[in-house]
């Protein structure tokens, strides 16, 4: 069976502005620190313990899971990002080296480490991962174990868990009656990092249609 992207409206209760404003404050902050050469040499994993240890978000008034969450997203983007950056140094570093192998294997060596050490990779580097930015301030992460879903009057209402002293669960209502839906996905496998984990839901607010927001799982 083949498993897609599907998009799921839902009314926007007043609840979700203040949640999607202060994610999007994370989402612009991570960006402005680590959207360029702070993250070299380092993994994502690096990036995350980094902002981890510093409590940078810790005092925001929203649930502490949603901000977490949304980091882990947040930081994916970045590191997506320069991957797309590496994957036109790789073009540019065959273009000049295509005829030594031993300086096309070094070359793309090195691309995987400290690309600030060799001038080529720098210039690279640079010219392709120029440093990001963000201004989206419309859509934050919840954990698969914060939210679940519910039928009410033929309509699925996805109701997302906060913490007590953050105000009660929000509930999102939405136009589908659920049929072929099913937001608890089983639990995928990530390669890159050698565990499982459970699909996390994405929410977003948005103007189209009108006071609708949407949500919907990678």
């Amino acid at each position: 069976m083949t498993t897609s992207t599907r998009i799921i409206y839902a009314d926007t209760p007043k609840e979700l502005l203040p949640i999607a404003k202060a994610v999007g404050y994370i989402r612009a902050d991570i960006w402005r620190r680590y959207g360029g050469r702070k993250t070299v040499g380092k993994s994502s994993n690096d990036i995350r313990n980094e902002i981890s240890s510093l409590a940078l978000y810790f005092n925001l008034p929203i649930d502490g899971t949603i901000p977490n969450e949304s980091t882990k997203d947040i930081v994916n983007d970045v590191f997506l990002y320069r991957a797309a950056a590496r994957k036109q140094v790789r073009r540019a570093i065959y273009a000049r080296a295509k005829d030594d192998k031993e300086e096309l294997a070094r070359l793309y060596t090195l691309l995987q480490g400290e690309w600030t050490k060799d001038n080529f990779r720098h210039r690279q580097m640079r010219k392709h991962f120029k440093h990001g930015h963000s201004k989206v301030n419309n859509q934050f992460v919840v954990r698969s174990d914060r939210h679940h879903t519910e039928i009410v009057d033929g309509k699925v209402v996805v109701v997302i868990n906060i913490a007590a002293k953050y105000g009660q669960p929000i509930r999102l209502v939405t136009t589908t009656n659920g049929k072929n839906v099913d937001l608890i996905l089983q639990e995928p496998q990530d390669h890159s990092q050698g565990r499982r984990y459970r699909d996390p839901l994405r929410i977003q607010e948005t103007t189209r249609p009108p006071s609708r927001g949407r949500c919907y799982r990678r």
